[in-house]
């Protein structure tokens, strides 16, 4: 099977598992939200903190190693297997150490229990993690696809039950535990099959892998850092309910860039990593996927943003209008951030893992400034509106990075991330206008600026960008796949 072949297999799986997920998971915020209270949202809000800080370091930073290293001995493998794991214990033993420390910082002792459950993810993910980051590299997305399909489908079960019997903020961990345990059982019940890691480790196998790893640990200690210390903020100075209404918001004003964006940037990574020499190929086959990742994620920003005072107590209830804010505004940063998250892909791939940190530090130095003065402005809402102001300022650095490594022209990529937003701005005005006319929150309404929103974008779009009109059609019915569209040409 031809690259391309194996790129059109990768996008139809990454798709159907991508839409399949995330309504899922929206069904899943949906039904709990009328389930669990605020308060129960944000002190899971503080445990995502420490779960996924703790994540980075339980893989060593070594899976992306993996997908750029081309030829990996069997030995190799197996060493990196039993380190995987071995971190993902010392890191169990870790956050249950310090379990108390951090009940004690936010002054919430509720923490105290579901961080030890939910601290047994270190010991389970490890077991079937190089399992799955050999399915990426290999392009066998159909495999992963349906793993996560049936995890996600078990969690969310397992967490409606749980909060059906009023479990509270356990709920959300048993569900996570639940989709985590799932996935690595399919893994590894699978991966075995092909290959099983030997009773082997040599330390001197590994140590190429853990300096690439270091700078990936280190890059994606002050991203996670920079992009969580605003949950760091609100839940020790403001509390948990004003937590519960931002994660709240947060996890839909992210749905989009973490759901859209890996459902490309998964695929592309290991296509990208083949041509990594290639820099014209690279170069069109990247802005490419900007101009596709543009085109499906401003709209729905734009419509998160005018709809939300419809969208939040017409589907997750009256006591979630805390959030409408916190939603409008974090929209707002997702669409910027869209823009600038396959950045890290590319560099990955080209074995640019230090220009990556170094993209992580300008990051961190401009985000936290940014946080730190609207806290002090308008506190809560004021940490919200600085991230915006962060991303735009990441914009232009993200150019002159892409300028440096793909002589990307300022025009195209300046082209690529305005066009749709002219589209949006149509989108905008009739939903401002049904408003105008009608502020009545009922579904009708909410229903009538959706669609006409969705005919609007549509008929522009298609009057003044036909081709990629034809692309995306071709690309949802004909399953053809969009990361190697121009790259196999």
């Amino acid at each position: 099977m031809s690259l391309k072949q194996k790129g059109a297999a990768a996008s139809k799986w990454t798709s159907l598992s991508t839409i399949v997920v995330t309504l899922i998971q929206f069904g899943q915020l949906a039904i709990l939200s009328r389930l669990l209270q605020p308060s129960d949202y944000g002190l899971m809000g503080m445990i995502t903190v420490v779960v996924g800080f703790a994540q980075i370091y339980s893989d060593v930073g070594i899976s992306n190693a993996i997908i750029y290293r081309q030829h990996i001995s069997k030995q190799q493998l197996s060493s990196l297997y039993y380190l995987n794991v071995l971190s993902g214990v010392f890191v169990f033993i870790l956050v249950i150490g310090i379990s108390p420390l951090i009940a004690m910082f936010y002054n919430e002792p509720r923490l105290l229990i579901p961080l030890c459950v939910i601290s047994l993810m270190f010991v389970i993910i490890p077991i079937g993690q190089q399992y799955q980051v050999l399915s990426q590299k290999e392009l066998r997305f159909n495999q992963l696809a349906k793993f996560d399909m049936l995890s996600y489908t078990l969690g969310l079960i397992v967490a409606i039950t749980s909060a059906w019997l009023n479990a509270g903020v356990m709920s959300l961990v048993l569900g996570q535990l639940t989709t985590s345990t799932v996935k690595t059982v399919c893994l590894v019940l699978v991966g075995m099959r092909l290959w099983r890691p030997g009773f082997h480790f040599k330390f001197h196998e590994v140590r190429e892998f853990i300096a690439f790893g270091a700078y990936q640990m280190g890059e994606k200690t002050i991203h996670f850092f920079s992009t969580n210390v605003d949950y760091i903020i609100i839940g020790k100075f403001f509390g948990a309910q004003v937590l519960g209404y931002y994660t709240f918001a947060y996890q839909i004003a992210t749905i989009p860039v973490m759901k859209i964006n890996p459902m490309v940037t998964q695929v592309s990574l290991p296509i990208f990593a083949r041509i990594q020499n290639e820099k014209k190929r690279l170069r069109e086959g990247y802005l490419t996927i900007i101009r596709y990742l543009n085109m499906i994620n401003y709209p729905l920003y734009v419509g998160l943003i005018v709809t939300a005072p419809l969208l939040i107590p017409l589907v997750f209830g009256d006591k979630w209008q805390g959030g409408i804010l916190f939603l409008q505004i974090l929209s707002g940063m997702g669409l910027i951030r869209s823009t600038i998250q396959p950045n890290t892909s590319l560099l990955i791939s080209i074995g640019r893992a230090d220009l990556s940190f170094k993209w992580t530090i300008l990051s961190m130095s401009i985000l936290l400034p940014s946080i730190a003065v609207g806290a002090y402005l308008n506190e809560a809402t004021g940490i919200a509106l600085g991230y915006v102001v962060a991303q735009f300022i990441l914009t232009y650095f993200n150019y002159r990075m892409l300028k440096r490594v793909l002589s990307v022209n300022w025009l195209e990529y300046g082209w690529a991330l305005v066009q749709p937003l002219l589209y949006c701005s149509g989108v905008a005005a009739y939903a401002w206008l049904i408003h105008w006319i009608s502020d009545d929150t009922s579904y009708l309404n909410l229903g009538l600026t959706i669609g006409g929103a969705v005919v609007i974008y549509v008929v522009l779009t298609w009057l003044f960008n036909k081709r990629l009109v034809r692309e995306l059609l071709q690309l949802v019915f004909k399953r053809q796949q969009l990361a190697t569209a121009k790259l196999s040409s």
